[in-house]
């Protein structure tokens, strides 16, 4: 059966079960599920489903459709047995009666909701064809300036990577794979923790397209990777995803964040920065040169992206550069140490925090003005340069004795010769042995990434007084790392296809393995992850419909993404140029995703694509429906769930009509609600 044949054969039953069927598609209806097995299963399940669903709007006895057997042609019969819709369908009409449907879809969909696809989900689809997105000829931006916005501003053309033919994985990916499953199957044996099951492939798909590409799938994304049958449909999508434009830059972003956070004190060119780490991570450069280039960089933030990471920090006598260097690249807290000695590592002491700062003393950052002679316009341009000489760094001791550090790290020092360059030299200790610490700190960091907990309490604060989960799994990981030439790509793929990040989050499976309470994660299960204000800025504007490239190539989309984060975040008057966010489950948050301009644009049906389709669709309100729950939660709703919802969604349409709303708008109407409803459930906010 083909999947035209198949949505021929939907298309001809809703027909049926909205009484609109002509008796040619009768016929036709009669002559596939006659002919074909696959038909004649689907043909039941519909009308199973079918037979639960249906009810009259004044809820009279309704029509259910009686099974025959195999080969029987499609029978209908009158039946008084619709009206048995559970608990759920007179909680559903009480409520609906009270005129509190979005209360109601609010209560409903705050529940957790089981993942798994519904048996009348599709079940063909072409292995080797490429997932591309339709091409429209308006770019829909759901903003803070909508609804109504319609651009047609020329847009780059998207990176869209084509699926590949199933290919075996290689060396050292494999390898990688399975130092990662052996390693983590002894630690469960070990604490006697069964492992979670494996995850639905709805729960699976969405969580890779939020790790990877910062936002949930896409409707057409989520429908063939749910109706592929390939057993590598896994490794193929991970290495898509991976070899897309919009993975690295997601990744960037990511980094960005760490490396200067999303609002800063100094004027500094954050794009740049951004733009560089995204062809960094687009050719999957080493890490290790990047981490050089960041510590390296000369010149202005303009022509240098990777300036700007010491232009943001190197205020203060470069603490903070200091500081953000050792506990992002290096994963150490030793800002401590500038005025105190560490309780538990003696050699982390105010001389290890000077001597470390002193590789930034001879770095100055440059101001000129330049002057447009046409216009008169001034521009300050900010450029950071190295003052050769002997500096080294002043500070005074916890008995009130004024000493000088000089340059270098981890007990090496670092040449005081004029040639010498200190921030160079410091790269090469920094980088110079396959036990790395910045290879540990990154392995660290893009592991909690991906799984919500590091190997370590905290990424941030690594060392012989912070426990490892698996040391010898965090060890293999980064020598593997450093030998690999520093491979991003190699090691989040690996990342990706472990056993481990195929696991369920069902909590109630394997309570034992709970670092929620304090205990280190044996990573039995995935942890339940907070969507990032990122991943929820994306995530909504796909959801409406729009383009995923528009997210990263229009400058106004991402003009409108800068100024929806500006809201939960702001500068905090410290030393290491923190930042503070309110994105946290705070009240803030809740109300400008219930009430904020973004949410409001994006379920408008004058700026959203998708509710603008269905306004203007025909499909059967199931189908809408269905497609509804596939565009937020990237699944299908269950068979209760659809039940519900259908039902509410009735006696809103009862409700309305009653006031003499036309029929056809309350429909559009109630099915913004569900949308909305969707949009603030707690499945949608999370990453599981």
């Amino acid at each position: 059966m083909t999947t035209d044949q198949r949505n021929h054969l939907l298309s001809l039953l809703d027909a049926v079960f909205e009484e609109t069927a002509t008796i040619d598609q009768i016929a036709q209806l009669e002559q596939l599920v006659i002919g074909n097995s696959e038909a004649r299963s689907l043909y039941v399940r519909a009308s199973s489903l079918h037979g639960m669903l249906y009810w009259d709007a004044a809820g009279a006895p309704g029509e259910q459709f009686r099974e025959e057997s195999d080969t029987a042609a499609p029978a209908i019969q009158k039946s008084g047995e619709a009206g048995k819709l559970t608990s759920w369908r007179r909680l559903a009409a009480g409520l609906a009666i009270a005129g509190s449907v979005v209360a109601l879809l609010l209560g409903f969909l705050m529940q957790p909701q089981p993942t798994v696809q519904p048996d009348n989900s599709p079940v063909v689809v072409d292995n080797n064809e490429a997932v591309v997105e339709p091409v429209v000829d308006r770019v829909d931006i759901p903003g803070l300036s909508m609804p109504g916005i319609r651009s047609h501003a020329p847009q780059e053309t998207p990176v869209v990577a084509d699926i590949l033919p199933v290919p075996d994985i290689q060396p050292p990916q494999a390898l990688l794979v399975d130092v990662i499953n052996k390693q983590l199957a002894q630690e469960w044996k070990a604490n006697e923790v069964v492992a979670n099951s494996r995850a639905s492939d709805a729960e699976w798909v969405r969580r890779i397209y939020l790790d990877l590409a910062g936002r949930i799938p896409t409707v057409s994304e989520a429908e063939a990777f749910l109706s592929d049958r390939s057993s590598e449909k896994d490794s193929v999508l991970v290495r898509r995803l991976l070899s897309s434009h919009e993975s690295a830059a997601n990744l960037a972003n990511v980094w960005t964040n760490l490396l200067v956070g999303r609002v800063t004190r100094t004027p500094i060119n954050r794009p740049a920065l951004e733009g560089y780490l995204t062809n960094q991570f687009v050719a999957n450069r080493p890490w290790s040169e990047t981490v050089t280039d960041l510590i390296t960089a000369e010149g202005n933030g303009d022509d240098n992206g990777a300036a700007n990471f010491l232009l943001a920090h190197l205020n203060n006598e470069a603490v903070p550069a200091t500081a953000i260097t050792a506990r992002v690249l290096l994963g150490q807290q030793v800002q401590c140490s500038q005025c105190h000695r560490h309780p538990v590592v003696s050699e982390w002491d105010q001389d290890h925090f000077w001597t470390f700062n002193a590789c930034f003393q001879q770095t100055r950052i440059v101001e000129t003005t330049v002057i447009d002679q046409e216009t008169g316009e001034r521009t300050r341009i900010r450029e950071l340069t190295d003052e050769p000489g002997t500096k080294g760094s002043f500070y005074e001791t916890l008995e009130g004795v004024v000493k000088v550090a000089y340059p270098g790290y981890d007990g090496q020092e670092i040449s005081l010769e004029p040639e010498t360059n200190r921030r160079a030299a410091l790269a090469e200790l920094l980088l110079g042995d396959e036990e790395s610490d910045v290879a540990r700190a990154f392995v660290n960091r893009t592991w909690a990434q991906f799984f919500g907990y590091g190997f370590t309490s905290s990424v941030d604060d690594m060392g012989p007084h912070s426990p490892v989960s698996h040391p010898k799994l965090l060890d293999e990981l980064s020598k593997r790392f450093v030998s690999s030439d520093y491979n991003v790509q190699e090691l989040v793929e690996a990342i990706c296809l472990s056993e481990a990040y195929r696991l369920s989050s069902n909590v109630s499976e394997t309570t034992e393995d709970d670092p929620e309470h304090g205990s280190l994660p044996l990573f039995s299960r995935v942890y339940v992850k907070p969507m990032s204000p990122e991943q929820m800025f994306q995530s909504l504007v796909v959801s409406s419909g729009a383009s995923p490239s528009q997210i990263h190539s229009s400058i106004e989309m991402k003009s409108l993404r800068e100024e929806w984060l500006s809201q939960f975040f702001r500068p905090d008057e410290t030393e290491e140029n923190s930042e503070s966010c309110t994105f946290d489950g705070s009240l803030r948050q809740a109300l400008s995703l219930m009430n904020g301009d973004l949410v409001q644009s994006v379920t408008s049906a004058e700026s959203g694509i998708l509710l603008d389709e269905l306004a203007s669709s025909n499909d059967s309100d199931v189908t809408k429906i269905r497609k509804i729950c596939l565009a937020t939660l990237s699944r299908y709703p269950s068979d209760r769930e659809l039940a519900s919802l259908r039902q509410v969604l009735r006696s809103y349409v009862r409700q309305r009509t009653e006031r003499n709303i036309p029929a056809r708008l309350a429909v559009n109407e109630g099915l913004r609600d569900m949308y909305w409803a969707y949009l603030n459930s707690s499945e949608f906010g999370l990453v599981q």
